[in-house]
């Protein structure tokens, strides 16, 4: 015999109540998880969105950039053409020095003559005693307007001249200049490597007035010694090979850097042009 299936209690069959709360659950988690995928794909969206609004931001930025450096370039090139082809270099280098002082009795600038061949000065008898010598530049202007120019020396240098120069078109100028040091301060700058015996010895300064203008400078640096030790005699030292004209030199060098140019959109302030 079979036997019978057992009646399901009447309080375990769920009611329709039981039935629609689950389904309420179940719909309410589904709308739960619609609505975070909306807010993902809003959020996604937008993200886009501002990423695609920042790239335009930073294009037009740097266009905006470009714009303003082609701008500044051609007011740049149009303050070139103003001003004058100035052209600095080395002319003459001159192993001609004294150490008897700048004047003579009168006042009137000593000229600097060859000291006699030999000389020998010792350390450290000789070390107080002052060595001259003399470097000098050569400034031409080519134009199309002349060029008013101010010197200034530094590191004991010192000019004889006017430290402004009015150099007109298609003009050379010769400008001199005197370095002094004692033996013992020449011998000290003979014997180092370095950029202590690198000096800048004048700076020449052309200021382009305007509206828009422009400050360009040329800087004149020497290096070494004009000393040069005596071979076999200990601290004793004598004048070395270094009279030249443009070129390379043994013991004392000189050179011109290239010029250097600021420019202005506004010259009574002094507001740089960038």
């Amino acid at each position: 015999m079979h036997s019978a299936i057992a009646p399901i209690p009447i309080d375990l069959i769920p009611s329709w109540l039981d039935v629609l709360a689950v389904w309420a659950t179940v719909g309410a988690a589904l709308v739960a998880a619609v609505t975070g995928v909306l807010i993902w794909l809003q959020i996604l969206q937008t993200k886009r969105s501002v990423d695609a609004t920042e790239q335009t931001l930073t294009l037009a930025r740097e266009e905006q950039e470009q714009n303003r450096e082609l701008i500044a370039n051609a007011r740049k090139s149009r303050i070139d053409a103003e001003l004058p082809k100035i052209l600095v270099w080395i002319h003459t280098q001159t192993r001609k020095a004294h150490d008897l002082g700048v004047r003579s009795a009168s006042g009137a600038p000593r000229p600097l003559t060859e000291l006699p061949a030999g000389k020998i000065w010792s350390l450290p008898d000789d070390g107080a005693s002052e060595l001259f010598i003399s470097l000098t530049v050569a400034v031409s202007n080519d134009g199309p307007r002349r060029a008013r120019v101010t010197l200034a020396t530094s590191n004991n240098s010192f000019l004889l001249s006017e430290n402004e120069q009015v150099i007109s078109v298609g003009e050379e100028t010769l400008i001199e200049v005197r370095r002094k040091y004692t033996i013992e301060d020449w011998a000290a700058m003979s014997s180092e490597v370095g950029t202590r015996s690198i000096q800048d010895v004048l700076t020449l300064t052309y200021v382009h007035q305007g509206t828009e203008g422009a400050i360009e400078r040329w800087v004149v640096r020497q290096s070494g010694s004009p000393l040069v030790p005596v071979p076999g005699r200990q601290n004793c030292w004598q004048l070395g090979p270094f009279a030249a004209r443009r070129g390379p030199l043994t013991s004392l060098t000189a050179e011109v850097e290239m010029p250097h140019r600021d420019y202005y959109s506004s010259m009574s302030d002094l507001t740089v042009l960038v």
